[in-house]
């Protein structure tokens, strides 16, 4: 996955709760990636790996560019909708 930029301003299309939570905090669409780009630079880090529990699954998403995304870091961050 990947940070789709700008950050979400309108939170009106996203659902009720989505908005009522995330409203005060910067909050990014992801977009799936069919074929990722990777580009080498010595200052890059690895994606941000998060882990969801729905049910009886569990998914894990990696999100390739998250330092794109202001205030994002792989610690204890959370990038909704």
């Amino acid at each position: 996955m990947r940070v789709v930029m700008p950050p979400i301003l309108d939170f009106r299309g996203v659902g009720y709760y989505i908005a009522r939570e995330c409203a005060s905090l910067p909050t990014y669409r992801l977009e799936r990636m069919t074929s990722p780009i990777f580009k080498r630079s010595l200052g890059s880090k690895d994606p941000a790996v998060f882990v969801e529990f729905a049910g009886s699954k569990i998914t894990e998403i990696d999100i390739m560019n998250i330092d794109d995304a202001v205030g994002a870091t792989t610690h204890g961050w959370w990038i909704g909708v």
